[in-house]
């Protein structure tokens, strides 16, 4: 059988405004954690709050970090 590949979108960041309030919620865990964004312009981009993009990072300084830059990527 043949391998189906589900072709992605071409995805860009889409910069938030200034003054745009970014929700996040983090589900906190023993090793590993996942934090949710959610913003205006995030939801008109994926039209539902179950497609707006998630993180899951790991209890580590490094998970930290990939945290704090993907904030930054959304509000700078």
């Amino acid at each position: 059988m043949a391998k189906r590949t589900k072709k992605l979108p071409d995805l860009q960041a889409i910069p938030l405004l200034k003054l745009e309030p970014l929700y996040i919620g983090i589900d906190i865990g023993k090793v590993r954690h996942l934090a949710g964004f959610v913003s205006t312009t995030l939801l008109e981009r994926y039209q539902r709050f179950e497609a707006c993009p998630a993180l899951a990072f790991e209890n580590s300084r490094e998970g930290f970090r990939a945290l704090a830059e993907r904030i930054r990527s959304y509000a700078p």
